[in-house]
């Protein structure tokens, strides 16, 4: 019995978010139901727990600001990891309670398995190679977060710590590996404390990770699909001609039927794209607002001042990953944008002016609807795309200047 569903296009992408308990409980196990009860309990355990740490996260960050001596720099790495964190678990809210995510993954695997007449050898060859690409994106995204983990988990352990005086007695304040609040001297059960975070933060670096790669690839399937789109109504007349041979009809009707199963393919891929808008563009507000924000809040922390190698590798790797995943969020919407206008360049470039009056108007048609090309939005303002990776980091350098300006 299979424990994951059949699907080529998210193979990756299911494997990786279902190990932290990401991907939707209803689609694991199908079979077996005790294994699969299991697995959604599984599933609201690591939630519960990762949104607890988040909370001890806040607890920590309203004390560091209500400190009497502000440090900046503390303030500004427990920001960084607060805000990845809660932009994540927000994510994960919204696909757990959300019956159009599951509608969403359910149509990608329905299409899976009823392949129509238009589904050749070359469209899967194009197919293939998309998938190919994806996976290879969602496992390279996974390494600079690795290592991210890593060096914070041995950023405590190459760290001298910092002596201060209390009264007559001084205290070493060792670093620990991330800023959360617990209800005991951290210093007095240093280890226990360590402990937990490893864990804490191993569970909120696999959700962070699993939930993008799942997302990634999610929001790239229907690039896909417009290319493969697009291969056919650039062969029309091919597959008006095969279609006649297999169904013996005349090339009217050929025409007609293989158009119209076009339209079918457009109309969903159009569905598919209102879908993710409808259950993530408020989301994507959120995400949008708080990804300048949190590079920020990084640059802030290469200040020389009390700068050291471990600490700057550790922002620097902290800002790659971070613009990794912003690269491949924002270019997969810039991607969806430019593929479905090609749309109208495909019907072009077909034997179009060999059809008959009702397919080149229905043809026509087509054209004018791709026109209007498809987009993942941010909400009410704007589109993704990269004009608005560039736009987060204006707003990143506005936010620096502000900050270094006090």
């Amino acid at each position: 019995m299979a424990a994951y569903p059949q699907c080529k296009n998210l193979r990756v992408a299911i494997i990786y978010s279902s190990i932290i308990g990401v991907f939707p409980w209803q689609f694991m196990f199908q079979h077996n139901h005790l294994r699969q009860t299991l697995y959604r309990w599984y599933s609201v355990f690591l939630h519960f727990w990762f949104s607890g740490f988040i909370i001890t996260e806040y607890i920590e960050l309203y004390l560091q600001c209500t400190a009497d001596e502000l440090k900046l720099d503390e303030i500004c790495a427990n920001i960084c990891v607060v805000m990845v964190f809660t932009s994540t678990a927000v994510r994960q809210l919204v696909m757990r309670f959300n019956k159009m995510v599951n509608d969403l993954i359910q149509s990608i695997i329905d299409k899976e398995k009823h392949n129509d007449f238009l589904e050749d050898d070359k469209t899967r060859e194009i197919e293939d190679k998309f998938i190919k690409s994806s996976d290879s994106i969602s496992n390279w995204y996974a390494a600079p977060v690795y290592i991210t983990l890593f060096q914070y988990v041995l950023f405590p352990m190459m760290s001298k710590p910092d002596i201060i005086q209390i009264g007559n007695t001084t205290q070493a304040l060792r670093p620990l590996i991330v800023d959360s609040w617990f209800p005991f001297d951290k210093m007095e059960y240093y280890w226990i404390v360590y402990v937990l975070q490893l864990f804490d933060l191993l569970i909120g670096a696999l959700y962070v990770t699993y939930l993008h790669i799942l997302m990634f690839n999610m929001y790239r399937y229907p690039v896909a699909q417009l290319k493969k789109l697009q291969h056919v109504l650039r062969n029309f007349g091919r597959y008006k001609v095969e279609y006649m041979r297999q169904s013996n009809c005349n090339e009217y009707i050929s025409a007609l039927v293989v158009f119209r199963e076009c339209i079918k393919k457009h109309k969903k891929i159009i569905q598919y794209v209102d879908g993710i808008n409808e259950c993530m563009s408020t989301y994507t507000v959120f995400d949008f607002l708080q990804s300048s924000f949190q590079i920020a809040a990084l640059l802030v922390q290469t200040s020389p001042n009390d700068m050291t190698f471990i600490s700057f590798l550790t922002v620097f790797t902290f800002i790659t990953t971070v613009m990794i995943r912003l690269f491949v969020y924002y270019h997969s919407g810039n991607e969806l944008i430019f593929e479905s206008v090609n749309i109208s360049m495909a019907i072009w470039e077909s034997n179009w002016h060999e059809q008959s009056p009702q397919i080149k108007s229905m043809m026509l048609l087509v054209m004018r609807r791709a026109q209007k090309p498809l987009c993942y939005t941010i909400g009410g303002f704007g589109v993704m795309s990269l004009q608005s990776v560039i736009a987060i980091l204006k707003a990143t350098y506005s936010y620096v200047s502000i900050i270094f300006r006090q």
